[in-house]
């Protein structure tokens, strides 16, 4: 889920670009997963109520570990940069 803030209320829609996810997995010496490190990349646009376009780029980086019901995020950073053209 994306969070796009105040201008989000200014959005008509909001469409999906590009995206990327790359995990890399580091296992101990029996090869168990021990963590994981993935990147998520995403870049949305759409129109905005009083004309122009605002575009979303998102970087995100997230630490992993798995657990019993599966891998749980315990440390991220995201890095959000937004554009709006025209109006």
């Amino acid at each position: 889920m994306v969070t796009i803030g105040r201008k989000g209320r200014q959005l008509k829609s909001l469409h999906e670009g590009n995206g990327t996810l790359r995990v890399q997995v580091l296992f101990d010496r029996r090869s168990h997963p021990l963590t994981a490190f993935a990147v998520a990349y995403f870049r949305a646009s759409g129109p905005m109520r009083g004309g122009g376009r605002l575009t979303v780029q998102s970087k995100g980086r997230f630490f992993l570990r798995p657990g019993p019901g599966g891998w749980a995020i315990y440390a991220f950073e995201v890095l959000r940069k937004d554009r709006t053209k025209g109006r």
